[in-house]
């Protein structure tokens, strides 16, 4: 009686299978990852971006907050700022758990906004006149420091995004 001491053929390729499918899926979610963390800094852009231009069309003061779970915009009133309710645009936004939104106003890192329901208090001012305070947002991945987007945001002029090295 003869015994075999090595694998069959068909035992290889179902190894060889499962090692594929593992591979493949843990491939698709980093790459789901990025592409996610890459549409959130692209719509934050914008929306500043549309939120800047308001500031100056509707003549009216504008403000933007971090918060932990992600970002809101403020409206000055009579009675001082309130989060702006009702615009389908500048409404308050939450992101992925995965993802961490970092905020420096004129080169001093900044904390997130705590709930402030009677007078929250905004970290960067987008004023009528066009003009805004200098920031940097960066948006990355809540585990790991890289790859990130930068949001940037001059005293006057467009807002603009490059990718983090």
């Amino acid at each position: 009686m003869r015994t075999s001491s090595g694998f069959t053929l068909i035992e290889l390729l179902v190894a060889l299978l499962i090692i594929g499918i593992v591979v493949t899926a843990a491939t698709l979610s980093i790459g789901n990852n990025d592409a996610e963390l890459e549409e959130s800094a692209r719509r934050l852009q914008a929306v500043l971006d549309l939120a800047a231009d308001e500031a100056v069309l509707q003549s009216r003061d504008l403000g933007f907050s971090v918060t932990a779970e992600g970002y809101r915009f403020l409206v000055r009133g009579d009675e001082g700022w309130r989060t702006v309710n009702g615009d389908p645009l500048l409404r308050e936004r939450f992101l992925p758990e995965e993802l961490r939104l970092e905020l420096t106003v004129e080169g001093l890192p900044v904390a997130p906004s705590v709930d402030e329901e009677e007078q929250p208090t905004p970290q960067v001012l987008l004023f009528s006149s066009g003009e805004r305070t200098p920031f940097e947002a960066t948006l990355r991945p809540a585990r790991t420091p890289s790859p990130a987007w930068r949001v940037t945001g001059e005293p006057v002029g467009r807002i603009s995004l490059e990718p983090v090295r």
